[in-house]
């Protein structure tokens, strides 16, 4: 099965980058985002403080 880059660069597939912790089964649907003011966001970005930020911002 080939592994989408995005998703193969956050399983530290790309040498030098570190990869996100509980992503060995990291696939394309999930990184799906519907942005920072979305319910619907990316699991490692709904820790982001960026996005916590905007959020407030409204």
């Amino acid at each position: 099965m080939k592994i989408p880059r995005l998703a193969g660069l956050y399983r530290g597939g790309v040498e030098g980058k570190g990869r996100l912790p509980n992503s060995e089964t990291l696939s394309a649907e999930d990184i799906r985002c519907s942005g920072c003011l979305s319910d619907d966001r990316f699991m490692h970005f709904r820790q982001c403080e960026i996005s916590d930020g905007t959020r407030k911002k409204g």
